[in-house]
């Protein structure tokens, strides 16, 4: 083999190395912008809706407990327990709810973010993968047609198996 044919040979190797090394930048950027977005705190108002789910969940779990009925009834109340063990939370929820609220989302409107809500979020957390799944069966491909070269291209071991799996 003439040093010409070897010298398009190594170049068309350092070609393709050069191809998966491009595609591997854009997944590990995609995997950080995806994993920043998973970890950022919700907007004021998805965190407002889930303040207010959890208090309507524990009204309703104190409701069962609601000793009130002992203050009416002709019986004098001797063994009076307002509040049933473990429901400190359910008791303060139904009692003095509004006042809860208020605290909690003080101390919420501090950290909450300014960014999308919850559903868009998810929406594009999906986008962000199906990109980044893409470019992951691009890159496998690369991979195989190296391979298939006598190329070799080491995997990278978190390469979504979604890639090895479909056919």
């Amino acid at each position: 083999m003439s040093s010409k044919h070897l010298a398009q040979i190594e170049s068309g190797a350092e070609s393709l190395r050069a191809d998966v090394d491009r595609l591997r930048a854009r997944i590990a950027a995609l995997r950080q912008e995806a994993d920043n977005g998973r970890d950022q705190p919700l907007n004021l108002a998805d965190a407002t809706a889930r303040v207010d789910a959890y208090l309507q969940q524990q009204r309703q779990r104190y409701a069962g407990y609601a000793r009130v009925h002992r203050f009416i009834t002709p019986q004098p109340v001797r063994s009076f327990e307002l509040v049933p063990d473990g429901e400190v939370e359910a008791y303060m929820a139904t009692f003095f709810g509004d006042t809860l609220r208020c605290a909690l989302l003080e101390q919420i409107k501090v950290i909450c973010s300014d960014g999308p809500g919850l559903e868009q979020r998810r929406a594009h957390l999906a986008k962000l993968d199906r990109e980044r799944l893409d470019l992951e069966r691009e890159e496998e491909a690369l991979i195989t047609a190296a391979a298939r070269s006598g190329l070799h291209i080491p995997r990278r071991a978190d390469a979504d198996p979604r890639v090895f799996l479909e056919d």
